[in-house]
């Protein structure tokens, strides 16, 4: 059994982890049940509505949670660049409410980017690899991104930029995570009655 907050194993009979406190949930003086919704007997698991579920790099995320996640970013990130491409060329000629949009579609963005480069980061930890391979994802991603403003033109949905981070999610969607415990927390892939992986 893991710790639902840090991770750390539990010596069996805890009620709290030896690591960072948190009552362990079912044990005596710990919690009764879990609310939260963060572990699940695969591992760690977040609800898609927790905000630490799209803003920590740590612990492990099974394919399935990937894709549910990646697909979710996407979608907001094609909704923001629509209403973005519906504004004037000429940034000069923008209203109030027009620039507002502007900035606050760019904050949005780079949480976006944040979030979605975290979910990187747990499935890398799910194939046992280090979150710091995200790094040269990064530094690519930021490049590509540039030359896509500077070679293609406005007009266009779907760029460079775009067939580079359909790669990206392929070969990280697509590879199988470790079997069992790693560095990284405990396995993810849950068990249907039936027994094949999720």
């Amino acid at each position: 059994m893991f710790c639902r907050k840090c991770g750390a194993a539990l010596p069996g009979g805890s009620a709290f982890c030896p690591k960072c406190g948190t009552p362990v949930i079912g044990a005596p003086g710990g919690t009764g049940g879990n609310s939260s919704g963060q572990q699940a007997a695969g591992g760690h698991r977040f609800s898609l509505l927790s905000v630490q579920g799209w803003f920590t790099g740590k612990w492990r995320m099974s394919r399935q949670e990937f894709w549910i996640r990646v697909l979710i970013l996407q979608g907001i990130g094609y909704i923001l660049d629509y209403f973005a491409m519906q504004l004037p060329d000429d940034t000069e000629s923008y209203s109030g409410a027009q620039t507002a949009f502007m900035f606050a579609a760019l904050a949005v963005c780079i949480v976006l980017a944040v979030s979605c480069y975290l979910i990187y980061v747990r499935r890398l930890h799910d194939i046992n690899s280090s979150g710091y391979v995200v790094i040269p994802i990064i530094i690519i991603d930021l490049s590509v991104l540039v030359v896509d403003i500077m070679v293609t033109d406005d007009s266009s949905i779907f760029g460079f930029e775009d067939l580079v981070n359909a790669i990206e999610l392929v070969m990280l969607g697509s590879i199988r995570g470790t079997d069992g415990q790693n560095r990284f927390g405990p396995d993810t892939k849950a068990r249907r009655s039936g027994g094949t992986d999720v």
